[in-house]
């Protein structure tokens, strides 16, 4: 990473490197806030539709497409010197995850609503050889010392890709046009 990193900012000096750096974190944070904030107003009182999905607020639908929208935008779309996803994203969504699952006292339909509306979305820029850890179960490649297996985004139980479930509509929400935007 810190090699990625290095390729990246080459031709711009060490501060200007790590303001760019902090300005992404800020961005990051920022966004999520805002989406964290509506979860937290979220009441889940509007009802289910035909399927048993919750109907959410236009607040919350509302705030969730745009965290979606601004972090697909600070997305790097032309691939530079092999740097197309910053790591530190992903520990940074989890870590905001976390403290407000303990905050919201791991309440199913909140915690179920950041996973599907923001993690889904973080997911879907990651690395291709991480999607397919991902697919794999980090638990059986950790845990287990299970061997890697050759380049498959096949998901472990069933023949869904990593992608097309992150794409999926939510089982327990119901998003207008549920996919990651850039893909419909």
């Amino acid at each position: 990473m810190e090699r990625q990193r290095s390729d990246m900012f080459t031709g711009i000096s060490a501060e200007e490197a790590e303001k760019k750096e902090q300005e992404s974190k800020a961005h990051l944070a920022n966004l999520l806030q805002a989406v964290i904030v509506a979860i937290n107003a979220e009441q889940f009182n509007l009802g289910r539709d035909a399927s048993n999905r919750l109907i959410l607020s236009d607040a919350t639908l509302v705030a969730i497409d745009a965290f979606r929208k601004a972090f697909a935008e600070s997305q790097p779309k032309i691939i530079e010197k092999g740097m197309h996803f910053r790591y530190d994203t992903l520990q940074e969504t989890y870590d905001a995850y976390a403290r407000s699952a303990a905050q919201w006292n791991y309440s199913y339909n909140k915690c179920a609503l950041f996973e599907d509306g923001v993690l889904s979305s973080v997911l879907f820029y990651v690395p291709e050889n991480d999607a397919q850890k991902f697919s794999q179960g980090l638990y059986y490649l950790q845990e287990r010392n299970e061997a890697a297996r050759p380049r498959s985004l096949a998901l472990r139980y069933g023949d869904k890709n990593f992608h097309d479930v992150l794409l999926s509509p939510s089982v327990d929400f119901v998003f207008p046009g549920s996919c990651i935007s850039m893909r419909c």
